[in-house]
């Protein structure tokens, strides 16, 4: 009886280890995910002057017609903005729903897109109350640069890092609350093979800026959300009321 007893327990015991090996495969096997890279990793890109590409992504715009509908009486604003950060594409069976942000970007746009690393796509929260929408964005670059605004990851709640796994630059996006400036209405993202996006910026739009606190400072901190981590040139815009 004790020999049956302890053959079933190794049955058991082999079945479990079976399944743990087959979930580590699929993990690292499964179609979709990239390569990752430390930030120690810094990659060159090529500003492609001579035959310049651009695309013009609007992620959410508040104060459209569609989405503001018959509602006159009602201003939407960003309430909180999200970054979903995940190893997996949104098209991936892998892929959870996070636990932050109602809305999301319908196109699933990649944010380090053609960079490895993670996948970074947008989300947020919206609300009528005025003193709690968001009234400016911006981003930061060095280890150390997050703040009490620095945008979270949709999952962890940690800060968001805008190159994580990519490579290059310690990247964060910071929204804050001032009630002295005036709503944000949009947000939207431009990504380009070269630098110069200045005259692709929607009419009403703003290029967001970008601050670089290393040391000592970087005197070419650009407002490419993928400085380092090759891939596209990425640059935010936003828009106000």
């Amino acid at each position: 009886m004790k020999n049956i007893i302890l053959f079933i327990g190794i049955l058991l015991l082999m079945g479990s280890c079976s399944k743990d090996n087959e979930q580590e495969t699929n993990d690292l096997t499964e179609e979709g995910v990239k390569t990752q890279y430390s930030h120690s990793v810094i990659k060159e890109k090529i500003d492609n002057v001579d035959n310049p590409e651009y695309k013009v992504i609007i992620l959410a715009d508040l104060d459209s017609k569609e989405k503001k509908g018959n509602v006159k009486s009602q201003v939407l604003c960003f309430k909180d903005i999200y970054f979903k950060i995940s190893k997996y594409s949104h098209t991936s069976r892998y892929y959870r729903k996070p636990l932050k942000g109602v809305y999301n970007d319908p196109e699933w746009n990649d944010l380090n897109s053609g960079a490895g690393g993670k996948y970074i796509y947008f989300y947020y929260d919206l609300t009528t109350d005025y003193v709690r929408g968001i009234k400016g964005f911006s981003l930061t670059k060095g280890v150390n640069t997050v703040s009490e605004f620095t945008c979270k990851d949709a999952d962890t709640g940690e800060n968001a890092d805008l190159n994580a796994g990519a490579g290059g630059a310690w990247i964060w996006a910071h929204a804050n609350k001032d009630v002295f400036f005036p709503a944000m209405s949009g947000f939207g993202v431009i990504m380009s093979n070269t630098v110069y996006v200045g005259d692709k910026i929607p009419f009403g739009w703003n290029l967001v800026s970008c601050f670089s606190f290393t040391n000592p400072p970087n005197p070419n901190c650009c407002e490419d959300a993928n400085e380092g981590a090759g891939g596209k040139y990425i640059y935010f815009i936003t828009k106000y009321y």
